[in-house]
């Protein structure tokens, strides 16, 4: 198998097997980008470091790279027939990445699955229905049993709704980890930003250099009052070496991509829902030093409950893959398999 072959060129590895995990054998986002070279030299099949992200053994890339689709469900960790799902929700961009440490930890003893847009996104209009998509992709995955969610950032509220959805179907839902929540409450998040204000935002905050240079850029690009994304990634392309590590990984189709699905994300997350919390004696809440007090008081409040929480001495972007959580999370879903 061509995939295979590839992977043992790129990992210096004797031999890979069907259920073989690309990040256990020493993959990472340059290894990544060696498999896509050289795939895309031997063959006409289009592969991604989005889609070998997602799918990350060898068995659901190779499904992956047939049916052409991004799936909706993806393993972050090795498949143990006997080990109960832990349902990932992704952030903001649409991205499962940062569940990957926790993956790791519960390797073997938990099924970690990432959830994340898949080619039907765009038909959501808001987060409940985007929850109502996600809920029905979970019940295909898992038709039975006790369900087990987290979310991080904008994961957090579309958990909760999935969670509710659950329950409202009859289904357990055995626990709800809501990882430093986006929250609706907050004012700041009311409005939709336009397209030419969300589009120089999200670049901008990118950029670790040639900054003048490219917000020039983004004044001319914005002024021509286009919305089609592919020219401006074409641009940005040319600047790659000046933005973050994470931006610089990407190919120029994998950009639009992103920039497509989290410009979505941002409009149907700020569209009116009801939020509610069903079955609080499941639901955990993890707040970081970015979440103020008050913050924290607004959010239960606009959920007309309290929570139990721990706050964590981690920002946001630290606390998803900090020690204490992924203890924590541990020890909750290994309990729950001993009980």
């Amino acid at each position: 198998m061509l995939l295979a072959q590839i992977w043992q060129s790129v990992l210096g590895v004797e031999q890979v097997g069907r259920d073989d995990n690309f990040f256990e054998l020493g993959g990472d986002s340059i290894n990544g980008l060696k498999v896509i070279s050289q795939w895309q030299q031997r063959h006409h099949l289009p592969l991604n470091i989005r889609v070998l992200w997602q799918a990350s053994d060898l068995k659901s890339l190779a499904v992956a790279l047939l049916d052409n689709a991004i799936q909706s469900i993806h393993s972050l960790n090795s498949h143990n027939k006997t080990a109960p799902n832990l349902f990932c929700l992704h952030e903001g961009a649409g991205l499962t990445m940062a569940y990957r440490p926790l993956a790791q930890r519960l390797e073997g003893q938990v099924n970690c699955l990432g959830v994340a847009p898949d080619n039907a996104f765009y038909e959501t209009s808001d987060l409940e229905e985007l929850a109502n998509y996600y809920t029905t992709a979970i019940l295909n995955y898992q038709s039975s049993g006790s369900f087990n969610l987290a979310g991080w950032s904008l994961g957090a509220p579309i958990t909760l709704l999935v969670a509710n959805k659950l329950c409202e179907l009859g289904h357990t839902v055995a626990t709800v980890q809501l990882i430093d929540s986006w929250s609706p409450f907050e004012q700041q998040y009311s409005n939709v930003l336009t397209w030419r204000q969300w589009i120089t935002d999200w670049v901008m905050q990118s950029v670790v250099e040639c900054k003048d240079e490219i917000e020039l850029l983004l004044h001319d690009y914005v002024a021509t009052g286009s919305e089609d994304v592919a020219p401006l990634v074409n641009l940005l392309m040319q600047y790659k070496s000046c933005f973050s590590l994470e931006f610089i990984d990407l190919s120029a189709e994998e950009l639009v991509r992103l920039i497509e699905v989290s410009y979505h994300l941002h409009i149907i997350a700020r569209q009116p829902v009801e939020y509610k919390v069903v079955t609080p004696e499941t639901v955990h809440c993890w707040w970081s030093t970015d979440s103020s007090a008050d913050k924290v008081s607004r959010y239960y409040t606009g959920l007309k409950q309290s929570l139990p929480h721990t706050r964590l001495d981690y920002d946001h972007q630290e606390i998803v893959i900090s020690s204490e959580l992924l203890d924590s999370i541990e020890r909750t879903m290994l309990n729950n398999i001993e009980q």
